[in-house]
């Protein structure tokens, strides 16, 4: 009676705690409540007995000794202890119908209860099989015995051999009828608890063989959680969090059981008819639980996470039939706990089994999905990636397969939705497919089979999917004037926007702008695409690269000139990061402002400064060699195709061309001047006088970047050389008929003569600095930069003069005298090079006496074809310009070449082809030209008649006929005196 009334007392405090929310005090009466029920010390003698059965203790001699007083003792505090429990649990478990909305965290304390209840009857039912089994084995025994034996004994009934060996059943218990009655009726009212330990129901504790075991009614605890919809909006929240708390404490035991996780399940199903205001409380909750326990990483709990997907994927199939919760953004909820799950857990099963349920989901409820989609696609994207997850250093083999064939599954699937279920993803969701895609696309092959397969068919799902977007499937096509490109947009300005003489005709109206919507839907495409261009393996590159410009080339015409511009600066230049453009990594563009500030550093880096990063660049850089010549090829091709539309690209284009031309990469600047020359030549013809003068500007400063002044410097950094008086140095670089030649001021046909006796140097001993084979490497690192300079040179001199030459008509007089100054400057460095006696020895020991000859040779050739063919031209400003530099030019090589014909020297060695060059060219003069500077270079002309080339000589012979027909020198002689001249006297014939 007192035990009684002390529950009823409990149950009155813990009412009036609720309702004046006294939280501390509430949670105090719980709490020693929860005591009084015993549960946790009998869970302490459960662990206890099965450790002593395990070591074998030997108690039994202390049990015997016990007395008869004291067994009849110890029996009634044991009958004591179990009435006070039993009644304990009956008043701690009504708190759920009476009091369950004033509970809030004390949920915590009776769902503990309620799990220690049934973890105790698993433990009692877990021991009563293995008795029963026990028993069975012993008796099968004993009968086997007695058979072999020769005994017939007396056998039971085959009923009781079967009661023998099954588990026995615990008697039904029936908790309290007033409990009932209040749970049913109405959750807030309370009855008299007295009612209940006199309603006859069975007590909650029984006794088998000395052994507590729990007996709880179990539709009486599954009540408690069924009847979880009927509580209020507030109380839910506290009973979700509370069996949240309580069923991960079920898992993280050393024996880890599920009734909480099962029963989390039933409550969502239960409160699924809530406001959606309550319901995504409740739901947030859960999908963190599921989550947590998703990500266990323990291998022992393996099977809870793969029970946790599973229940998961059923709750998933169940809602997404609820047509309320599909209205909101509920099914991306939904889906989160499956994100969570596979990003972190280890187990590929686990992995395995989402990809699964997802392709459940979406076939059978592909309708529904709606916002799910963005979780699907981001679960997809997580598989791309799987090879690049840790494992574990066992069974690597087996799990990489695992992967491979994960990954196989969730791309079958995303294929079939793009395919299947476009019209589903289109509106809101494209976005999420094509970067998934990517992923997949980008995916680093973990071998060459089945991966590349996937790579490839990723490529052809983008392409498919940019068709969708151009033809209006993903947003609808409304044509709409452009805006031109002007210094108002965010992108780095054009230089070419800058001139005020060139007219762009305004743009056409295009269907896709510069606007955030349209520049959300083709950026992730086209630099999904771009991404993949930079793959590792040479046939996803070339697919890549391909599906990208052809993409391009079919719906460029849809762009607006302003999203041209971002699709160049954020697509198309960063392709050319893999070849170390700018010599600056830069990262992925996110805005056009950005884009412009990386376009101007790299401007700014130009000018070629040796640095610790230039051997990053291989000349076997495999990108290089395979894939940057398609990509060069396409851009020109993508260029040319839109170059009435897109002038405004062709400085970007220039400033691609000319800093991979300076770069320090003989086989880069190759390819680049290549495609640069192609592009000018083909499609020169469409170029305006702007664009011309940014194509010389761009190629002129190309030409003096090369030029190696730094020579001279490293010459005398590196070999030991006696430092040279002043007057033992040339005065300048360049001598003085050369200086004279950039004089307006005299008259063309009166050149003033001046010495090319060049001041000699002391003598000078050879370099006496030798290298060694260590240190040759490295000492002459330096020279192999300016050999590839020299290199990059010649190049760009030859592909200037067939761009000159072939697009002659298209060129102003200011662009070809832009052009043939930066050759003079190639020139005059070569020939002060030249002249350097003291030099030569060096330069031949470095291998760049040669190669500085070919760069003097060949910037001199290219400059006199262009001048000969401006003086060619009728009377104008183009003539007076080319007379006023070709002419004595020409004058001071030939005047030059005829002194040293006895003695050359080494400026003059080599320059038989550019003498040649220059008779040839004035040979074929017009007559007002050829006649008003004979005066000048006969002299010239009379003197190398003594060289002993046959090339000068035929051309001078030329020269001379000419000068003889237009004297009427040439005529044919009368019989009569050719023979008188050639009988007489050779001294009266040289008198007459």
């Amino acid at each position: 009676k007192v035990v009684s009334l002390c529950l009823v007392g409990f149950q009155h405090a813990v009412r009036i705690c609720g309702l004046f929310k006294m939280d501390l005090e509430r949670s105090a009466f719980l709490t020693s409540l929860l005591k009084f029920t015993a549960l946790e010390s009998q869970q302490r003698d459960k662990d206890k007995d099965k450790d002593r059965a395990g070591g074998g203790g030997g108690s039994g001699g202390m049990m015997m000794s016990m007395g008869l007083g004291g067994a009849a003792n110890e029996k009634m505090d044991a009958a004591f202890q179990k009435f006070k429990s039993s009644e304990s649990i009956k008043v701690l478990l009504n708190f759920a119908f009476t009091d369950g909305n004033y509970l809030q965290e004390s949920w915590t304390q009776l769902l503990r209860c309620v799990s220690l209840m049934e973890r105790l009857h698993l433990l009692a039912q877990q021991e009563a099989e293995a008795k029963a089994e026990a028993q069975g084995s012993t008796k099968s025994k004993r009968i086997v015995t007695e058979i072999k034996s020769g005994e017939v004994p007396v056998t039971e009934p085959q009923a009781q051999l079967d009661n023998a060996t099954s588990p026995p059943v615990a008697p039904p218990t029936i908790l309290p009828q007033a409990a009932k009655t209040s749970s049913s009726n109405n959750l807030n009212n309370s009855k008299d608890i007295n009612n209940n330990n006199n309603s006859g129901a069975s007590s909650s504790l029984s006794t088998s063989e000395g052994e507590s075991r729990v007996n709880v009614d179990q539709a009486f605890i599954d009540r408690i959680f069924v009847h979880s919809g009927y509580l209020s909006n507030a109380a839910i929240v506290f009973f979700a969090k509370a069996l949240c708390d309580v069923s991960f404490e079920e898992v993280s035991l050393a024996a880890p059981t599920v009734f909480s996780l099962h029963k989390a399940v039933e409550v969502a199903s239960s409160n699924a008819h809530r406001r959606w205001v309550t319901w995504s409380r409740i739901w947030g909750l859960l999908a963190d639980h599921f989550a947590r326990i998703g990500g266990l990483q323990a291998v022992e709990k393996l099977d809870i996470v793969l029970l946790t997907v599973e229940q998961m994927r059923l709750l998933a199939l169940k809602f997404l039939d609820h047509a309320t919760l599909t209205k909101n953004s509920f099914p991306k909820d939904l889906f989160r706990p499956f994100e969570s799950i596979f990003a972190q857990s280890p187990h590929v099963a686990v992995r395995e089994a989402i990809i699964r349920c997802f392709s459940q989901l979406i076939v059978a409820r592909s309708q529904q999905v709606r916002s799910g989609w963005k979780g699907v696609f981001n679960v997809f994207t997580q598989a791309a990636n799987l090879v690049k997850t840790d494992r574990p250093p066992t069974s690597q083999q087996t799990l990489t397969v695992t992967e491979e064939t994960i990954v196989a599954l969730a791309f079958d699937m995303i294929e079939e939705i793009v395919r299947e279920y476009f019209h589903m993803i289109a509106p809101d969701y494209f976005v999420d497919c094509v970067n998934s895609l990517s992923a997949f696309a980008n995916r680093k092959a973990a071998g060459a089979g089945t991966s590349r397969e996937i790579n490839l068919r990723a490529i052809d799902a983008l392409s498919f999917c940019s068709v969708q977007l151009a033809n209006g499937r993903v947003t609808p096509l409304v044509r709409v004037e452009s805006l031109p490109v002007d210094s108002s947009m965010p992108a780095s300005p054009s230089r070419l926007q800058k001139s005020s003489s060139s007219v762009i005709p305004p743009p056409p109206p295009a269907v896709f702008t510069d606007s955030e919507k349209h520049l959300s839907l083709w950026f992730p495409l086209l630099t999904g695409l771009s991404r993949v261009v930079g793959h590792k393996d040479q046939e996803l590159r070339t697919s890549a690269l391909d599906t990208l410009f052809r993409t391009l080339a079919l719906f460029g015409a849809l762009f607006s000139p302003r999203l041209w511009a971002l699709v160049f600066r954020g697509v198309v230049l960063p392709l050319f990061d893999h070849v170390g453009y700018g010599q600056r990594k830069r990262k992925p563009a996110q805005s056009a402002a950005h884009i412009a500030g990386s376009l101007e550093l790299l401007k700014n880096s130009y000018q070629y400064q040796p640095s610790e990063d230039d051997e990053a660049l291989a000349e076997d850089n495999e990108w290089l060699v395979t894939t940057c010549p398609g990509a060069f090829r396409h851009l020109v091709e993508m260029y040319g195709s839109f170059l009435d539309t897109l002038p405004f690209l062709l400085d970007d284009i220039l400033d691609l061309f000319v800093c991979c031309i300076v770069q320090g990469n003989e086989v880069l600047a190759r390819t680049a001047i290549s495609h640069m020359q192609h592009l000018l030549i083909v499609h020169g013809i469409k170029l305006t006088e702007t664009m011309w003068t940014l194509v010389c500007s761009q190629i002129s400063n190309a030409i003096k970047s090369l030029i190696p002044k730094e020579l001279v410097d490293l010459l005398q950094a590196t070999f030991t050389q006696p430092a040279h008086p002043a007057h033992d140095t040339p005065p300048s670089s360049v001598p003085p008929q050369v200086a004279t030649a950039n004089s307006t001021t005299p008259s063309p046909s009166v050149p003033r003569r001046t010495s090319t006796t060049q001041p000699k140097p002391t003598p000078v001993p050879t370099p006496t600095s030798s290298l060694s084979s260590s240190d040759s490497g490295s000492t002459l690192q330096p020279f192999k930069r300016v050999r590839v300079k020299c290199n990059t040179q010649l190049l760009l001199i030859q592909a200037t003069n067939e761009i000159t030459l072939s697009q002659y008509s298209c060129l102003q007089t200011s662009h070809l005298l832009m052009l043939t100054s930066s050759l003079e400057a190639i020139y005059n460095w070569s020939y002060s090079m030249s002249i350097r006696v003291y030099l030569q020895d060096t330069l031949a020991k470095i291998n760049m006496a040669d190669l500085i000859k070919k760069m003097e040779l060949a910037s001199i050739g290219s400059y006199l074809r262009i001048m000969f063919r401006m003086y060619a031209e009728n009377p104008g400003d183009r003539r007076t310009q080319a007379e006023l530099r070709l002419i004595r030019r020409c004058y001071d090589i030939t005047a030059e070449y005829a002194k040293a014909t006895d003695a050359p020297t080494p400026a003059t060695a080599n320059k038989l082809t550019i003498v040649v060059q220059i008779l040839q060219g004035y040979h074929a003069f017009d007559e007002e030209q050829f006649n008003k500077h004979l005066g000048v270079f006969y002299p010239l002309f009379a003197q190398l008649m003594l060289n002993d080339s046959r090339d000068i000589r035929a051309v001078l012979r030329d020269i001379v006929v000419r000068v003889g027909s237009t004297r009427n020198y040439s005529s044919p002689l009368p019989p009569a005196r050719r023979q008188s001249l050639t009988t007489s006297d050779p001294t009266a014939t040289t008198v007459a």
